[in-house]
């Protein structure tokens, strides 16, 4: 990038302030604008400062003096002068089954600013005045005695969004449905490396093309209205859904655990899915509150341990078991020792009732070791699932509730800590059967759907 010389650098402590503004400010505006002067105190150009924040070389300096003269207090925009503008008070009297529709419409339409505007009215009928409403929906007072003024001219229609009068698109109906088309294909059909857009390549992929330079979040906007795409995480599948074998094997395995499942509500066998997980020192971040404009920060050992949980659910009372291992692996000897457990748990309480244990085809699961001890047993049978079907194993959901539970945003400096955090949730749910079936989901359902595909 070509630098800038005519700037003369920020001390130390006016960065500092900018950095601490650019992370604790709710206003968009001013995020934007302290961006900028990073960026010029970065030494960037006039015109790569414009393409990242939107404000030409005029503007730039503009905001600078206004930094300099007056601190961050001159970042804000000043009060514009001359007398307010003052606006007629609508007058909104609501009957019941006005209210009630309006009622309805803010806790279920499935449009978000409909839901906002029927609050904006009920709130204006009960007496709020426009700056509070404002800040209980999170707009500016004019807009909401907009909303109120239409819907007392226009009723429940005034809420609708009209067709809008303003510029047309500088984009023609071919233009995009070729940026749908480029969207929906991604980057590396286009030639490029990297595997998804983002709204920044995306920008200038367009400006390339089409030498209108948009800014990202109108980008952002046009794939969800247009493209109907948004931003969403990703989900893990099989590669190859296709595999004629697998779908057989898939569908022979959930008629089993149809009739299997029958047989354990009816007492007749003992029905448990058995599998393992890995939980390490390293520490995951997940989602929980935190102060506005904060993220919070999770502190990490930095240290190589694991703890290896091996973990079995019974899907008809709720009962769970576990073993931990701190330092041998998933094998056959580990898998030995927790397939001894249920066997002896069961034996002991149930005697007479066939075991059912249901796991993976993990080398440790499948071992001669483990076969030739179960099959001296005569009420205990293992029977695996098919290949790469986590979805069919309902013990994987305890698994990401622990994660969540108890893992997540935690700070474990041992793996002792890391082994007494486990035992605690495999105790606490031990006494909670009920939400652990919940937990667990219709299974019948499950199956059943698998089953018909």
């Amino acid at each position: 990038m070509s630098k800038h010389t005519s700037h003369k650098k920020f001390t130390p402590a006016q960065r500092k302030e900018l950095q601490q503004c650019l992370v604790t400010t709710p206003h968009a505006k001013i995020y934007r604008r302290v961006r900028m002067l990073l960026y010029l105190d970065d030494g960037y150009s006039a015109d790569e400062i414009q393409t990242h924040t939107g404000y030409a070389e005029r503007a730039q300096f503009y905001w600078l003096r206004r930094y300099r003269d007056e601190g961050l207090d001159g970042l804000a925009d000043h009060p514009r002068s001359g007398r307010p503008r003052t606006r007629p008070q609508p007058n909104v009297s609501l009957g019941r089954w006005a209210r009630l529709t309006l009622e309805q419409m803010q806790m279920h339409h499935p449009k978000t600013y409909l839901r906002r505007r029927a609050q904006m009215v009920l709130l204006w009928e009960k007496g709020y005045a426009l700056d509070v409403i404002a800040d209980i929906v999170g707009c500016t007072a004019r807009t909401v005695g907009h909303v109120v003024a239409k819907y007392a001219r226009g009723g429940l229609a005034g809420l609708y969004r009209e067709v809008g009068s303003g510029r047309r698109s500088r984009l023609g109906p071919e233009q995009w449905n070729q940026v749908k088309q480029w969207v929906q294909q991604g980057p590396q059909a286009l030639g490029y490396h990297f595997v998804k857009w983002t709204t920044r390549s995306l920008r200038k992929y367009l400006e390339k093309r089409f030498n209108i330079t948009f800014s990202r979040e109108w980008i952002r906007q046009q794939i969800h209205r247009f493209v109907h795409y948004s931003w969403t995480r990703g989900k893990k599948e099989y590669a190859y859904p296709d595999n004629d074998k697998r779908n057989t094997e898939r569908k022979q395995f959930c008629h089993t655990m149809l009739a299997y499942l029958k047989q354990a509500l009816n007492g007749e066998i003992i029905l448990v899915f058995e599998d393992e997980s890995i939980f390490t020192l390293f520490g995951e971040v997940g989602y929980s509150w935190s102060p506005l404009g904060k993220t919070r920060m999770v502190p990490s050992a930095g240290k190589r341990g694991r703890v290896v949980v091996f973990g079995a659910v019974d899907p008809v009372s709720g009962r769970t078991h576990y073993h931990l291992e701190a330092e041998a692996p998933i094998n056959e000897e580990t898998t030995l020792r927790f397939v001894k457990q249920l066997v002896r748990y069961y034996q002991k309480h149930r005697p007479d009732v066939p075991l059912v244990i249901v796991l993976d085809k993990h080398p440790g699961h499948t071992a001669h070791l483990v076969t030739d001890f179960v099959e001296e047993l005569e009420q205990v049978t293992l029977f695996n699932t098919p290949t790469q079907s986590p979805d069919l194993n309902p013990i994987e959901r305890v698994w990401d509730w622990l994660s969540d539970r108890m893992i997540k945003d935690e700070f474990f400096e041992t793996k002792e800590d890391l082994k007494q955090a486990i035992r605690h949730f495999f105790c606490y749910i031990a006494g909670i059967k009920n939400q652990v079936l919940s937990w667990l989901g219709d299974l019948q359902t499950l199956y059943a759907e698998k089953a018909a595909i």
